[in-house]
């Protein structure tokens, strides 16, 4: 085995667990929806690249959340899709699409930058006694 071949292997290697990693990170999204939700019935919205892998761990999903609620859900996937600029992730939407669960890379990142905000105020800043509460 050559230098060269290794290389081909390692770089195989990552790959894979790449794909192993983005399956079950969309696994966990999905279930976190559908826990967020706890809805009979829920729309999926994800990006048009996405679609195969939302459509594949759905079952696995749905058996999840049937095993630890008791209860079924039925799960469908819109065809209006996420924009391709979103970085991944999905919305879930109730039946009539009232209630909307955001879980995208995005809402993730502002999400952190608000839990940061205040510590970046005070390394940028420094305390400020004037101010009552931190966030």
């Amino acid at each position: 085995m050559t230098l060269n071949d290794t290389e081909v292997q390692r770089q195989d290697s990552n790959l894979k667990n790449q794909s192993r990693l983005k399956v079950l990170q969309s696994r966990e999204n999905h279930i976190e929806g559908l826990f967020q939700l706890l809805e009979p019935e829920v729309i999926i919205r994800c990006r048009q690249v996405d679609r195969d892998l939302t459509q594949n761990v759905l079952p696995e999903c749905v058996a999840a959340y049937r095993k630890q609620t008791g209860t079924d859900c039925r799960v469908t996937i819109d065809n209006n899709y996420l924009p391709d600029s979103l970085a991944g992730g999905i919305e879930v939407y109730n039946k009539d699409g009232r209630i909307k669960v955001v879980n995208t890379l995005e809402s993730r990142l502002d999400q952190i930058s608000e839990l940061l905000m205040p510590q970046l105020r005070e390394i940028l800043f420094g305390v400020n006694e004037g101010r009552k509460f931190r966030n």
